[in-house]
């Protein structure tokens, strides 16, 4: 979905790119988790796993806050829209 910034404010702008570059460092340490077994989806140690959940969580976390500044943006763009002639026609 691409927004255009002028739409939105700053501060939305902010949270959007804020919950961006946290949930893709939450990708990058669940990869870092996942490929740092020696012999991974074999055995993984409680260590491993224990982290593994831990990133899961993160990630989840993340992606919640980067829906909620996408809704925020998408309903200010919704409020501020207006109707052109071949909406208003229809």
């Amino acid at each position: 979905m691409t927004v255009p910034l002028h739409a939105v404010s700053f501060g939305e702008v902010q949270d959007l790119q804020s919950a961006v570059l946290r949930r893709q460092d939450c990708e990058r340490q669940m990869r870092a988790a996942l490929s740092s077994s020696p012999t991974p989806g074999l055995v993984l140690t409680h260590a491993e796993r224990w982290r593994i959940r831990h990133c899961i969580a993160q990630l989840m976390s993340a992606l919640d806050a980067e829906d909620i500044a996408l809704h925020q943006i998408s309903r200010h763009r919704a409020a501020s829209h207006t109707p052109n002639r071949k909406e208003t026609a229809a």
